[in-house]
């Protein structure tokens, strides 16, 4: 690389830095896997996040008499490892582009850095069996509580209560309340998680000729029945499985050390720039009685 193309592609990186923060500042509400689960940032340092677990053992707090001495509690510590990892895409930079302006790439960064960003969705909701990184529809079905399936329920699970797109016999409230009664007994729902079609028969009318989200609201603690934040859509899902999600740091975690930034580097075969934008990311759960799976079918 000459001295010169590499003042000039620090200069289109400068910039494209600016453009990747107004992307993020615009795109921020809708990022998945950082708004459903607590978002976690550590050092940028950290390659294996460790979580400790202090679990109370002994006696709880006692009523005691005047001077007598309460019995002693202890505890238990647990260390969890997690494994960071990198999530990247690449694009190339022509030499002949350096003489532009480096605004004519903008898109090229905008449209990269959405991919890290829908990735790292994808991955806190389906998680990754190659890197046996589990994500919400694995711990889901994992619930020691169960799940609601559309028929032949055994063991903990529950049989629904119809397909959520018939007319007979469907009751989209009680599905609902069901699951959430499968949560972990600590644990309140946060959001209901689905694949937009989906989520569309949430605004369906029941038999009372009233929307179906105007009587659930308030399963999800909200005092306006037409409060739909607690409504989330995401095309990472397949159709015909809902999710309760409980938004807790005992149950969850989406854990960054780095956020997706910009890596050049020197001048490759074909005179390319090859550009990198990645970050370091992973969800880690903890309970997996902290998220319910409801077939709809």
């Amino acid at each position: 690389m000459i001295q010169n193309d590499a003042a000039i592609l620090e200069h289109f990186i400068e910039n494209w830095e600016k453009v990747i923060d107004d992307w993020v500042d615009e795109n921020k509400d809708n990022m998945t896997a950082r708004n459903i689960l607590n978002y976690r940032k550590v050092d940028k340092d950290v390659q294996i996040d460790v979580v400790q677990t202090i679990d109370r053992t002994g006696p709880t707090a006692q009523i005691t008499a005047k001077g007598a001495v309460p019995k002693s509690m202890g505890s238990k510590v647990t260390n969890e490892k997690y494994e960071i990892y990198q999530i990247a895409t690449m694009f190339n930079l022509s030499q002949k582009d350096l003489g532009s302006s480096p605004s004519l790439k903008n898109r090229m960064i905008e449209i990269a850095v959405d991919d890290v960003h829908r990735a790292e969705d994808d991955l806190a909701l389906n998680g990754n069996t190659e890197h046996n990184i589990p994500g919400i529809v694995t711990a889901a079905r994992a619930n020691s509580n169960g799940k609601l399936v559309a028929t032949g329920a055994s063991g903990n699970d529950t049989d629904n209560k119809g397909s959520w797109v018939g007319e007979t016999g469907t009751d989209i409230y009680d599905d609902v309340n069901t699951a959430i009664g499968k949560l972990g007994s600590n644990y309140k729902p946060a959001f209901l998680v689905g694949n937009s079609k989906d989520i569309r028969l949430l605004y369906r009318m029941d038999s009372e000729r009233q929307q179906y989200f105007k009587t659930m609201s308030i399963l999800f603690g909200k005092k306006d029945p037409d409060d739909v934040s607690w409504i989330w859509e995401s095309d990472h899902l397949a159709q015909n499985y809902v999710y309760i999600v409980c938004k807790n740091t005992k149950v969850a975690d989406f854990v960054v050390s780095e956020n997706p930034d910009i890596t050049a580097y020197p001048l490759a075969p074909g005179k390319n720039y090859p550009i990198e934008i990645g970050g370091w990311s992973v969800p880690e759960i903890y309970d997996n009685d902290g998220f319910v799976e409801i077939q709809i079918t």
